[in-house]
Formats: C-alpha cells, structure tokens, sequence
C-alpha cells in the first residue's frame, strides 16, 4: 500500500541554497537599509531653535561627550542612538576645534566633524596702526589660546632669533589683512604665518633700496609705524615719510605725536603736559627713531617709509579733516597752525 502514496517533489539542493542565500541577502539589504537610515538621517539632530550654530571642543575628550556639548548649543537627539552611530562608525573621541554645526544634522555629519577634526577656519581681520596689546586682545578672543600663551611665545628670544625677529620689532610682523585661520592655531603658528605674509608682499624693488640707503628692516618698519600712526589718508604717506627722513637727515628731533600717544599707551588727543614724558618712545625727548615700531604698519607705510617723496618740509599741521599743511619753515607753520586753531575755535 504504502507504494501507491504518492511523494511530495523536492528541490534539489542547489536551488535550495540558492533560495537561502537570497533571503540572507534580502536580510542584510534591510538591515543595512536600517542601519544606513539612521546613521545618515538627516533630522537626528535639530536645533531646538532652529539655527545654525558653532560648537568649541577644548580637549580631546571620549566620544560621550558629545553628548553634553550638542545638547549645550542647542540640538536634540537620542543620546543612545548617537552613541550606537559612533561605535559602527569606529569613533571614539572627539578633537579640539571650532565647529559650524546646521540647524538640522546626521549623526554621520556631526560625528565625523567632531572625530575627525574637520574644523571649520575662522574669518579675522587684523586692522593696522594698532598697538601691540590691542592686536593680542583681539587674538584672544578668537583662537583657543590666551593673551597670556601668546605673550609668552613672542617673550620666547630663542624662538624670535630663530624667526629673525627683534622683540622690539615684533608688532610690525603682526600684519594688517584679513586672513582664515584655524581657531586652534599656536601662536608659533600665527607669527609665523603673518610674518611670512608681510614677507611675501615686500618686492625686489623695496629689499634692493633698503639696501642701496643703507638702512635696516628694522628702521623701515619703525619709520613706517609712525607713517601709519600720523597718517589717516594713503596718499599723503610718502609726502610724510620725506618730513620724517628731513628732520632725521638735519639732525632735528621727529617730534612724532603717535611716539607720544605710545609712550603714554593711549590713542587720544594730546595735551602740552603729555609731551614732557620721560620715555624712550617720546621723540619729543629723544633724537632719531625710536626703539622700534609703535604699530603694525600696512604694506603702503612701509613703501613710503622706503620711497619717501623728496621736498624740502620739516612742518605739519592737520587740518579739522585729518589731512596735513605741509611748511618749509617754522613762521609758515606757525601761520598755518594759527589757522586751524581759529577756525576750530569759532566752531
């Protein structure tokens, strides 16, 4: 009897196999589907005041974290989840940096930023004509480092001599332009960096006549400085530069206000009484240059301080719009100082 049951046919075992690697595949397609999702889901994190927004991570610190950090500046997500994407993603810790993170991100977005460094560079001008401690409180508010950090590096003389760079002169090396940088920046770095920027805009032409007068780097930026400080419009910076390089070349004292304005560290107008300081920046006081640049001239100062225009002046007066009346001889002066003090004191 049992030979008249009829059997059930089966597959043979390869189509058999072939159907059970199919739903493996079908398997790890959704799984990986799942898992792609999540990791790249572009609304795992929103700002909960729907702005973009930048993060700054001090240390290196365990991936955990990021937990307390994302949710200072903002954003909700599943601290769960965010943490399951960073172990299938391998990162364990996060990197120093300055972060602009969107009001709306992946979990794959924000941890690669924060895993891997991948800082997004500040935008910082550094204005020119400023002092020394000016341009370090401004650094100081934009870059991980303190002005006590920077301080020490530009106090380093072993650091500066390797630099080739005078302690005294080191203000004219922080220069003036608008520049990106990375908020971690040293301040090695940063001198470095601005140092090399005033180098490349110094031409054959300048390096070739400060040589052919016979003058340092040194004296130029210094006379540059106060070209830059005395100066409110560009053009009139090599008509300045050749009354300075006059009153140097007959032995007369430059009688610069901005040395004054330095020796007493305050950008003000000045008083009979300030320029009786006792200060070897008071060139009142004290014959020839002095001891160094009181700023951090623009590349147009330091041209004119190379390429003064030749005249015969040694007086000016500025006039109520901040340009100068140029005067051969004291009486002319005097005349033309008489003029804008009447015309200042009838306003």
């Amino acid at each position: 009897m049992t030979d008249n049951i009829p059997k059930i046919p089966t597959k043979p075992w390869f189509i058999r196999l072939g159907l059970y690697l199919i739903l493996v595949a079908l398997s790890f397609v959704l799984v990986w589907v799942s898992r792609s999702t999540r990791i790249n889901n572009s609304q795992a994190l929103i700002n909960r005041d729907a702005k973009d927004t930048v993060l700054y991570v001090y240390e290196n610190e365990p991936i955990e974290a990021a937990i307390a950090a994302l949710d200072s500046v903002g954003y909700s997500f599943d601290a769960n989840e965010l943490l399951w994407v960073a172990d299938m993603l391998g990162y364990r810790s996060q990197r120093p940096g300055r972060y602009e993170l969107a009001k709306d991100l992946s979990y794959r977005e924000v941890l690669t930023k924060l895993a891997r460094g991948q800082q997004d560079p500040i935008r910082l001008t550094i204005y020119p004509g400023k002092y020394e401690q000016e341009i370090v409180a401004d650094l100081d508010e934009n870059f991980k480092f303190s002005a006590e950090e920077f301080l020490e590096t530009a106090n380093s003389i072993s650091f500066l001599d390797s630099l080739g760079i005078s302690r005294a002169d080191l203000v004219a090396y922080l220069h003036p332009d608008t520049y990106e940088f990375y908020w971690t920046m040293s301040p090695r770095g940063l001198i470095q960096r601005l140092k090399s920027e005033l180098e490349n805009k110094v031409s054959d032409e300048l390096v070739n006549e400060i040589k052919r007068r016979n003058i340092s780097l040194s004296e130029v930026l210094t006379m540059a400085s106060i070209i830059q400080g005395e100066a409110l419009f560009r053009d009139e910076m090599p008509r300045i530069s050749g009354l300075y390089w006059n009153r140097i070349r007959i032995g007369m004292p430059l009688q610069a206000d901005p040395t004054v304005g330095y020796a007493l560290g305050a950008k003000r107008r000045l008083f009979y009484s300030d320029y009786a300081v006792n200060h070897p920046y008071n060139t009142y006081k004290k014959s020839g240059l002095p001891p160094g640049p009181i700023n951090n001239p623009t590349i147009k100062a330091i041209e004119a301080a190379v390429f003064p225009e030749k005249h015969e002046f040694i007086y000016m007066v500025a006039n109520p719009e901040g340009r100068h009346v140029f005067s051969k001889d004291y009486a002319s002066h005097q005349s033309a100082a008489r003029k804008w003090r009447n015309y200042l004191n009838n306003r």
